[in-house]
């Protein structure tokens, strides 16, 4: 059996899942190691529960195994050989991390569509919503369908603004990405009509104001992040953010003719910008 393990936010689960779900398509048994949100409860911790997955969630005894102590946690900081630990050592996409040997625990962020894009059909049917949305998401969905040309725009800000080592480290999109990213949409497409999604949605609606744009409220409260990933994913293009949130609502958007822009620098970090290259896919648009 191989336990996967989860955490971060919404957009970092999804990744992790399916990953796991590439692992189990390869014929190994897999079950989840949700153990972390028993105290990680920044993004509203466990979120895959809205999801229809299908993957078995590992019992405390089955973890009792891979139970981390303090060597284990020196190892894993330092990529000591464990046998019955193993983690991806960049956020490149690393081949040997879909065959590892049996009776271990993995750990990582997947950031790829490489680990899983062979199954693409499988990821869109195990990250269908269980039912019903909310009211508000609900009205958007209508909204949304009932236009000829959409595209979704995602704002991260959050903490990438008042947490100074989450800025540092990711930094934000700046006006100028997001102004070039219409000004490109507008040029391939005729009367886009734009939903915007922030988790500072008053300061957007401040500083940018596309012609035909839809803000989208963060109602109700407390906010609903997986009904937003559904509602980006319905539009037919897409501008996100350096954030695996806004990725998943582009990733799972299953128009044909989609156009995708991301930003060409996912990291402020420059020591993290090569370890960039496979997050965004190929044939998505980056400015």
């Amino acid at each position: 059996m191989l336990i996967v393990q989860l955490t971060g936010g919404l957009g970092n689960q999804m990744f992790q899942y399916s990953f796991a779900k590439a692992l189990q398509a390869k014929g190994y048994e897999v079950k989840l190691d949700i153990s972390t949100f028993e105290t990680y409860t920044l993004h509203g911790g466990f979120g895959l529960e809205h999801y229809t997955i299908t993957i078995p969630i590992a019992s405390k005894e089955e973890l009792t195994p891979y139970k981390t102590n303090f060597l284990t946690r020196i190892g894993k900081k330092f990529n000591l050989p464990n046998k019955k630990l193993m983690g991806e050592k960049t956020l490149h996409f690393q081949k040997e991390l879909l065959s590892p040997p049996d009776n271990t625990s993995l750990y990582g962020y997947f950031q790829s569509e490489k680990y899983f894009d062979t199954i693409r059909d499988t990821i869109l049917d195990d990250f269908i919503l269980k039912p019903p949305l909310s009211p508000y998401s609900d009205s958007m969905k209508k909204t949304i369908q009932s236009l000829s040309n959409t595209a979704s725009i995602h704002i991260r800000r959050g903490d990438y603004i008042t947490d100074s080592k989450a800025h540092k480290f990711h930094g934000i999109c700046g006006l100028d990405y997001y102004e070039e990213a219409i000004s490109l949409l507008d040029s391939k497409c005729e009367e886009m009509h734009y939903f915007i999604f922030s988790d500072d949605i008053e300061w957007v609606k401040n500083n940018l104001a596309p012609k035909n744009c839809t803000y989208i409220e963060n109602k109700p409260s407390p906010h609903i992040p997986h009904e937003d990933i559904y509602l980006m994913s319905l539009c037919h293009h897409n501008i996100i953010a350096n954030s695996s949130f806004s990725w998943w609502g582009a990733w799972l958007n299953q128009n044909s003719t989609k156009v995708v822009i991301a930003p060409k620098k996912w990291f402020a970090d420059d020591k993290m910008v090569q370890q960039s290259r496979d997050i965004v896919p190929e044939s998505w648009s980056r400015v």
